[in-house]
């Protein structure tokens, strides 16, 4: 129990709109992802839709030492990926996008470099989140992911695939099918509400996922509505079943 001393300096700090826990998994999603990366014996991680390596900076900072393969499409945000990449030698970043089938694709540039997409944000999504609005286009390399992985991560055997490709999350998994067999974990930004044109529903995917082989493990609110609070994305992570 906490004492009372401990109490008042809470309230003090709920005052300033800050609170203090102690870091736990419950807590951190953090260390609740790398738990499950210990536990999976994860030896390679694909970050598609990469941005400028939030995802892989964060897997560093947490105790990941293994293959990072970082896929980006904005040609922006490729570029400050590349410059993050250059310092550690077992982290490759490439400028593509990843969808059922190769070739190019029209890339949506919103003022919010993250929310770059294939894909039309919809008028709920513009409306909650005025900074995804669209600044422009640009072409850019589309990839199956079945079609790089093994040359890019050939040593690895138990793969986390992390994909954050704002609302293309169904069309890269359909390019990541002999991806998905080698892989332990699977986590994806999950929609709660339609944010792009023709989008798969977080149900689509976790029935996709669970006819791979996976089950829901762990669930992070991600994106908020800031107007009533309304949850409209998560994090999921699942895992393959026998491992569960």
């Amino acid at each position: 129990m906490r004492s009372r001393l401990e109490d008042t300096f809470h309230r003090l700090l709920w005052r300033f709109g800050v609170d203090l826990k102690r870091m736990t998994p419950l807590q951190d999603p953090h260390l609740r992802r790398a738990g499950l990366m210990e536990a999976e014996g994860i030896d390679g991680v694909i970050d598609g839709g990469a941005n400028v390596g939030q995802f892989g900076h964060a897997l560093r900072r947490y105790g990941y030492r293994g293959p990072i393969l970082s896929l980006e499409p904005g040609s922006a945000a490729f570029a400050a990926l590349q410059k993050r990449c250059a310092k550690d030698s077992s982290w490759e970043a490439r400028r593509t996008a990843l969808g059922a089938t190769g070739g190019e694709a029209s890339l949506g540039l919103s003022a919010n470099s993250i929310s770059s997409s294939l894909l039309e944000p919809t008028e709920e999504m513009r409306a909650a989140l005025p900074s995804c609005a669209l600044t422009g286009r640009e072409t850019t390399p589309l990839v199956r992911l079945d079609e790089i992985e093994p040359m890019a991560l050939p040593s690895s055997e138990r793969l986390l695939v992390k994909l954050d490709v704002q609302g293309a999350e169904r069309e890269a998994l359909e390019g990541a099918v002999e991806t998905l067999r080698r892989a332990r974990l699977v986590e994806l930004e999950v929609p709660l509400a339609p944010l792009y044109s023709g989008q798969a529903s977080w149900k689509e995917l976790g029935a996709t996922l669970e006819a791979a082989g996976f089950v829901l493990v762990s669930v992070t609110p991600n994106t908020l509505d800031p107007a009533n609070g309304r949850l409209l994305e998560v994090d999921a992570i699942y895992a393959r079943q026998d491992g569960a």
